[in-house]
Parts: C-alpha cells; structure tokens; sequence
C-alpha cells in the first residue's frame, strides 16, 4: 500500500457500493459527475473503491468506459467483498485526509446509506 500512496496523494476518491450491477444509464450518469469534479477541481488523479458481492473482477465491467476515456488521467481501482466496516474505514481514512470524495451507492443498500448519510458526504444515490 505504501507503493501507491503517492498516487492517491490529491485524487478524486470514488466508492462505488452496490450490491448487483448498475444499468448503462447509470453508468454514465457516474462518468458524467466524475468528469464534472475533475474538470471543476483540476485534480488528475482518481482512486475507485469498488465494493460489491459480484466477484473480481466484475466490477471492472462497469468502470471499462470510464477507464477507457479517461487516459488523461491516472487512475487506480480497488476491489473489496461488500462490508459495512471496511466501507466506513475506508470512507474515514479517505475522509481524515482531506481528499475530495464522491460515493455511488446502491440505493438498497439502506444500513451503508445510513451510515455514510452521518459523515456528510457527497452521496450519489444508483
């Protein structure tokens, strides 16, 4: 982990939670405000959690456009089995550091939303 800290040092953290995969349409709409913060921020790098039960590497399915497209960028994905504690871990560390946050959530996923709801985060919910 140490190896890729300078790599999430000023990057657009994205958690995308959810429990079974996003539509094309929301996939886009995710590109879209991605696209949106980094144009208003000018930050060059983003950092994507994945958190999801669908297996690696699934997941790589929904974000294959934005990682095509965005080549400009530098950008690293995470993977992790969907967990309510390693979310929140994750969100605070991310948080305590001061970095810009954007989280994509399942909006089924009542007891990840209520909690993440409490630390007044930018939360998108899909």
């Amino acid at each position: 982990m140490n190896l890729l800290k300078p790599v999430e040092e000023n990057a657009l953290f994205v958690f995308l939670i959810y429990r079974s995969l996003p539509n094309s349409n929301t996939i886009n709409d995710i590109f879209r405000r991605i696209n949106s913060i980094l144009i208003k921020t000018g930050l060059r790098r983003i950092v994507f959690y994945v958190y999801s039960n669908d297996g690696n590497p699934y997941y790589l399915s929904i974000l294959r456009d934005i990682l095509q497209n965005n080549i400009l960028y530098s950008i690293v994905t995470r993977y992790y089995e969907l967990s309510l504690d390693e979310i929140i871990k994750t969100v605070d560390k991310a948080y305590s550091s001061g970095s810009k946050i954007i989280v994509f959530i399942d909006k089924n996923l009542n007891n990840i939303v209520d909690q993440l709801i409490e630390k007044e985060l930018n939360i998108v919910l899909i």
